[in-house]
C-alpha cells in the first residue's frame, strides 16, 4: 500500500498536498499498519509537506480504535518531533476527543489530570471532558469538571450542555 502511494504520488495528475496523505493516513490506521502509518508521518516533512493537526488526529484516532491508548498518548508527546503545525493546547484537545469518543474516558481523565498546569486549557478541553463523562452517564465527575471549568474562568457554553 505504501508503495503504490509513493508511486501514485509521483505521477502527475496527484497533487501532493497534505490531503492526500489524510487519505494513505486513515488507510494504513484501519488496517492497523502502524509502523508503516508512523513512516509516512516522518517522511511527510522530508517530502515538503508539514503534518497538521487533522494528520495527527487520524493517527491517534487510529491507535485509539485499535485499544492502543498508551501509544495514542505517546504520539501525542512525540507530536513536536514530527513538526505538526498545532498548538499543544489543540493537539491535546484532539487527544482527548480520540480517547473520549472510543469510550476510553478514564485514560482521557488521568491524561488530563497529569497535563494540569502543563498546558495551558480552553473551554474546548474542558467541554470535551464533560461530553466524554455524559457518554458514559458519569453526572458527578461532569459536575466536577465543570465546577473546574468556571474556576479556570471558563464559562459553560452550548457545548458544555
Amino acid at each position: 500500500m505504501v508503495t503504490f502511494f509513493n508511486w501514485a504520488i509521483r505521477e502527475p495528475g496527484v497533487s501532493k498536498d497534505v490531503d492526500s496523505y489524510y487519505v494513505i493516513l486513515r488507510a494504513l490506521g484501519r488496517r492497523k499498519f502502524f509502523s508503516f502509518m508512523i513512516d509516512v508521518l516522518r517522511e511527510m516533512a522530508c517530502e515538503g509537506v508539514t503534518p497538521d493537526l487533522q494528520c495527527l488526529t487520524i493517527a491517534m484516532d487510529s491507535f485509539t480504535r485499535a485499544h492502543y491508548v498508551r501509544r495514542a498518548i505517546q504520539l501525542f508527546e512525540e507530536s513536536e518531533g514530527f513538526g505538526v503545525k498545532c498548538s499543544i493546547t489543540e493537539s491535546f484537545n484532539a487527544l482527548l476527543r480520540c480517547l473520549c469518543e472510543r469510550s476510553h474516558v478514564t485514560a482521557a481523565n488521568s491524561a488530563f489530570n497529569a497535563k494540569k498546569g502543563k498546558i495551558a486549557f480552553d473551554s474546548c478541553t474542558y467541554n470535551v471532558m464533560i461530553s466524554g463523562w455524559s457518554k458514559l452517564g458519569e453526572v458527578e465527575e461532569m459536575e466536577k469538571v465543570l465546577k473546574e471549568m468556571v474556576e479556570s474562568g471558563f464559562g459553560p457554553n452550548c457545548l458544555s450542555f
